[in-house]
Formats: structure tokens, sequence, C-alpha cells
């Protein structure tokens, strides 16, 4: 049975989470929804981590832990990985309920990732939730990934006090499985 969500911790050191932080804060602009913005919807500031980025060996760690996930736990096998993005969420900024695939976003996304920058005991409120979920709200921890299907309904909740920041990672499919050969 495949799992709904997969924590990976330890992905990201203090240091490394700090690094990236101190890298995209200067850079940040207002999300949008699509192609405009939806205040009602999402609150929050982002920046983009393209290839080559200052960044960029911390950025690898996590596309590489996303496609060991999405190979062990989801029998799905990435070929792509959409650039990262860095979501910095302040008091009062949240990001409502969707899905990063299908009738809400893009149709070729099938594994989303997020990576807690931030000390959970810096902040409160905020984190991931999933919809008609047993366990909806997982365990935060900083350096931790938290991936899961694109097609399940999730949130990042409000933030009450403090600032918490995230990477968001995004995986398509590859119509080829690869063979034995190709694994080698």
């Amino acid at each position: 049975m495949r799992p709904d969500y997969v924590l990976s911790p330890d992905v990201l050191n203090k240091e490394e989470c700090d690094r990236i932080i101190k890298y995209c804060c200067g850079d940040m602009k207002t999300a949008r929804v699509g192609r405009g913005f939806d205040f009602w919807r999402r609150r929050s500031k982002v920046a983009w981590l393209d290839q080559g980025s200052e960044v960029d060996d911390l950025v690898m760690k996590c596309v590489n832990t996303l496609i060991h996930v999405s190979s062990q736990y989801y029998d799905q096998f990435i070929n792509h990985v959409e650039p990262v993005q860095f979501t910095h969420y302040g008091v009062g900024m949240y990001y409502g309920w969707h899905m990063d695939a299908g009738l809400n976003g893009p149709e070729n996304r099938i594994i989303s990732a997020s990576v807690e920058l931030s000390d959970p005991s810096k902040y409160w409120g905020g984190g991931l939730k999933f919809a008609d979920h047993p366990n909806p709200v997982p365990k935060r921890q900083q350096g931790t990934m938290i991936s899961f299907p694109s097609l399940i309904v999730h949130k990042a909740r409000p933030v009450f006090w403090g600032t918490r920041s995230s990477l968001v990672l995004w995986g398509s499919k590859s119509n080829v499985r690869p063979d034995d050969s190709d694994t080698a």
C-alpha cells in the first residue's frame, strides 16, 4: 500500500536551511495562483531557485531525495523536476486548499514535496495539512522533507507568530520505466 505522504528527516541540517533562507530572502516576490493573484486563496512570498544558484548543492540534495521517494514509495520514475520554489510565510500568510496537479494545476506533476527550512519552535501555526486524512498534520522538523502525490488536496496553514520558510519541489513522470541495465 502506498503512503499518502512520506517524511524524510534530516535532508538538510540547520546550517544548510539557514543558508537557503539567507540566500532567498533578498529576492522574494508576492506569490501567484496560476498566472494571477488571489489573496483570498494565497498570501506568501516566493523566490525561484534555478540550476546554477549559490545553493545548487543543497537543492540537489532535495531533488535526489524526491527522486528516491518517488521510486521507492510510489513506484514512479520522475525524469523532470521543475525549478524549486522558496516560499516564505509571515504572520497572517497561508495557502488555502489546493492540488498541485490535475484540474487545479499542471497535469504532468505526479509528486510534490515541501522541505521545512525553519525551526518549528520559531513560529506558531503554519505547516502542511492534508484534507480528509487520519493524520492530517505531519510532524514538522527543520530539514525534513514531506513528499506526497501531487493530486492530494492540501494547504499551508496560517502563521500566527514568527516566520516559516520552505522549499517546494514538483516532479514529473517518465513514461518509460528503466530496466535493470539502466540502473547499474
